[in-house]
Parts: structure tokens; C-alpha cells; sequence
């Protein structure tokens, strides 16, 4: 059914910026429901969108560097970009396809409402569907008894952390950080376990897929050794006052912090 609404991708500077309204779906198209965006083979979720009475309203932006797009700790080439996605319940989906593949600098297309007709493609499309509440909770408050047991026999716990963690480095210099996922939470002070349920960081978790943890002189105040927690997340004044109110008092990025750029949310834990 065409006429589901619209979505625009501009490219300006360091910067990526995804639009997207969404009209006259009808009546059981209503609820928050993923976003991904299509670049090659590649299908990246981006956060989600909210249709209400069977209009919807989206809009993101993400950092973008030597011709690649940063979404947390994945990158896409640009001229990959080939076009965008809210996917529903019961195989329903509504897809827009660029029609200059090559450029976003100015990019709009007519997005419609489908309904996939395979078998197969439906099994695809019931696996890549959120998950409940209720299983969310369940999946990041386990956490396996080996796991447990290893950590806690290693004198040097952060060094052994890095070697059961993939390492990164995601503010561009030396520093480095593991990626870790809130079941991994153990490796935590009994204290700060509680974070497992902490909104905020769970929100960002479920949009980016991943949080990070890392021993951090340059942060911390005086000679002493601190240890971050990092929330990924786009830099906004109000999402900045959402995060402290959470306990997430600081946010750092790749280069100078700017209004709509990729970073993390940061406060300070134990391990």
C-alpha cells in the first residue's frame, strides 16, 4: 500500500540525519516498533518509533567520519545506504528504498506498507522482533555461576577482564574499554548490580546493544584509579538531564561534545 508516509537522510559535515513521518497506516499498527536502516547487507537498528492513531513521527542523528556512518560500535559506509525499516508483529512491515543510493547529502523517499508472503521470510522477521519486558529481565539479570567463579580467583580483576571482554577504544585515543552487556554485571561490586534495572541504562542498552566499562585515569579525580560505566547514547540537553537524574553524571565522545553527537553517558562504579 503506498502513501505510509515519508523519510529523508541528509548528510552535512560530521553528521548523518534521519527523518521519518509516518501517516494513515490504519487501525493495530500502533506502539513502539524497531527501526533499521539498510545499508548493503547490512540491517542496523537505530532506536524505535512510536505510532499512535496511525501516525508516527522519527528523528536521529549519528556521527559520521571518512565516509562512514557511526551507530554505536558499528559503521556503515555511506554510499551503502540504501534505505530504512519499521518492522511489526506478525511479518508486517513498512520499508523505504532510496532512490540515489550513492548520496545522502539530500536524500527523500516515499516509504509503503508491505506484507511478506514466504514462509522463510517470516521466520526471519518473527526472530528479529523485540522481546518483552518481561524476557528483557529475565535475559539481563542471568548470569552463568561459572562466569562467577573464574572472575573472582584473578588478583588483578581488570586485567582479566580484558581478557574475556572484547576491548575497545571508544573515544579515539588510548584509553581502553571493554564492551560488555548488563548480565555481565556481576564483574561489578554487589552495590552497583542494581544498575541492572536502572531505566536509563536499559534504554540505551536496548538501542545500541551494547555498554561499556573502563579503568579511567583522565576522568577520575585526584592519583587515584576510577572505573567508568558508559551508557551509549546522542547528545541532547534534555537527554543529558534524563541521565543525571538516572545517576549518569557525565558524557564523553570522539573529539568535542556537540548537540546530536554519539557518545556514551558515563558515572563512576567498582569492580
Amino acid at each position: 500500500m503506498n502513501s505510509a508516509g515519508f523519510a529523508s537522510l541528509q548528510g552535512e559535515r560530521d553528521e548523518l540525519s534521519i527523518k521519518m513521518q509516518i501517516k494513515n497506516v490504519g487501525e493495530g499498527w500502533e506502539g513502539a516498533f524497531p527501526v533499521y536502516l539498510i545499508a548493503g547487507q547490512q540491517e542496523i537498528n537505530i532506536g524505535m518509533v512510536n505510532i499512535k492513531t496511525g501516525y508516527g513521527n522519527y528523528e536521529r542523528s549519528f556521527y559520521c567520519k571518512d565516509d562512514q556512518v557511526w551507530i554505536g560500535t558499528l559503521k556503515a559506509k555511506v554510499e551503502s545506504i540504501c534505505g530504512i525499516q519499521i518492522r511489526f508483529p506478525v511479518n508486517r512491515i513498512i520499508k523505504g528504498e532510496l532512490k540515489q543510493a550513492k548520496s545522502v547529502k539530500s536524500s527523500q523517499t516515499d516509504i509503503l506498507q508491505k506484507e511478506a508472503g514466504k514462509p522463510e521470510e517470516e521466520q526471519e522477521q518473527k526472530e528479529a522482533l523485540p522481546i518483552s519486558d518481561t524476557q528483557k529481565k529475565e535475559q539481563v539479570i542471568e548470569a552463568p555461576k561459572e562466569e562467577l567463579k573464574a572472575i573472582s580467583v584473578y588478583t588483578d580483576k581488570w586485567e582479566q577482564l580484558k581478557s574475556q571482554y572484547k576491548i575497545v577504544h571508544p573515544f579515539g585515543d588510548e584509553r581502553e574499554f571493554i564492551s560488555i552487556e548488563p548480565k555481565d554485571f556481576v564483574v561489578l561490586r554487589e552495590a552497583y548490580q542494581r544498575l541492572v534495572n536502572n531505566s536509563f541504562l536499559l534504554h540505551g542498552f536496548y538501542n545500541y546493544r551494547h555498554l561499556i566499562l573502563g579503568k579511567d585515569y583522565q576522568l577520575g579525580t585526584g592519583s587515584g584509579t576510577c572505573f567508568y560505566l558508559g551508557v551509549p547514547g546522542v547528545f541532547f540537553e534534555r537527554e543529558k538531564m534524563v541521565a543525571v537524574m538516572f545517576g549518569f553524571e557525565g558524557f564523553e565522545s570522539e573529539g568535542p561534545v556537540e548537540i546530536g553527537k554519539f557518545g556514551y553517558y558515563l558515572r563512576r562504579v567498582e569492580i
